[in-house]
């Protein structure tokens, strides 16, 4: 996920490998819609879990580590304020907490002209990609018991067209995390549902055929579609590729010799995710800017800071990540 939202490190030494790296977002919606749906969509038709109960237990799940996020992001852009004697930062940032906390889109910063701070969750620009996961768990599971395979199969023809539009419009698929994000409800709205509609293809057992294919070659797949590079052909990933590759996931076997790699690698990139920004933001300052690094340099650098940020992840998951979780979990949920 590092080459998502990073500035010097990545347009280096990753921009050019993975030219369409901004699909990885889509592909988590996808994934997402599956997961949401395998897990809790027969609990929410037959009412064995109502809205509330499934709305508490998301943002149990996704708020711990936003908040640490967003806290981590404001620090790092205190110290800068400090450091270059930004002065006339401290009102837009005092005003932008609290809409970031609450995961809303500010402009806060935005129109400060300051490098870095034009997006429009500037303390941490991945959490634009939570805003619209968590619009679109609650609206699934408010609507869930309407969503017939007819009703699913015409949102996903509305938005899938309106997605075409739009991307062809602006000559990107990466829209949706700046002053465009209204068009990120349809970004979210295709790529969740299709992921809902892959889940529904996996229960009745359909196109099993899948399970022939090996982990290695769909994860092959994948890195390759983020190698595309061409909006046509991206936009032919979105729509198909993607949703294929989750339901072939599902239906492979991992072996049991990386099976537990596997599942921490799951496991950690919540974290990653959401506080690798926060981090590179540090990390270029300090060595990027502090030294003259060849394109090599570069590739190391990048590499190092890998293994330094999925470190640090795995640590705040041990440390912090779990036990908030499981102690809001006793509190709100052992109640409700």
């Amino acid at each position: 996920m590092i080459v998502c939202y990073g500035h010097a490190i990545d347009v280096h030494a990753l921009h050019g490998i993975f030219p369409s790296f901004p699909l990885a977002v889509d592909f988590f919606f996808v994934l997402s819609g599956f997961v949401i749906a395998l897990s809790y969509e027969a609990r929410l038709i037959d009412r064995q879990m109502g809205f509330g109960r499934f709305a508490v237990i998301r943002l149990v799940r996704l708020y711990p580590l936003i908040f640490l996020s967003v806290v981590l992001g404001a620090c790092v852009l205190c110290l800068r304020i400090v450091a270059n004697r930004e002065w006339h930062l401290v009102a837009a940032l005092l005003l932008t907490v609290p809409f970031s906390l609450l995961v809303i889109p500010t402009p806060f910063l935005a129109q400060s002209g300051a490098l870095g701070l034009q997006l429009y969750w500037p303390l941490n620009p991945p959490i634009w990609s939570l805003f619209f996961e968590i619009i679109a768990n609650l609206v699934y599971a408010a609507a869930v018991r309407t969503l017939s395979n007819r009703l699913i199969a015409v949102i996903l023809a509305a938005s899938g067209v309106c997605y075409l539009a739009i991307a062809l419009t602006f000559h990107t698929v990466a829209f949706g995390n700046d002053w465009d994000w209204p068009a990120g409800f349809i970004r979210v709205a295709y790529s969740f549902l299709a992921g809902v509609a892959t889940y529904r293809v996996y229960a009745a057992q359909q196109l099993a055929w899948l399970r022939r294919l090996p982990s290695l070659a769909i994860i092959i797949s994948l890195l390759i579609c983020l190698s595309a590079g061409y909006l046509a052909i991206e936009l032919i990933i979105v729509i198909f590729i993607f949703p294929i590759l989750v339901l072939a996931g599902a239906y492979s076997l991992v072996p049991g010799s990386i099976r537990n790699l596997c599942l921490w690698l799951g496991t950690v990139s919540y974290p990653l995710y959401l506080l690798h920004f926060p981090l590179l933001r540090v990390w270029e300052r300090v060595i990027i800017r502090s030294s003259s690094l060849s394109d090599s340099g570069i590739y190391m650098t990048e590499i190092g800071f890998l293994a330094f940020a999925m470190a640090f992840s795995a640590l705040i998951l041990k440390f912090y990540d779990i036990p908030v979780r499981r102690t809001l979990a006793k509190l709100v949920l052992n109640r409700s």
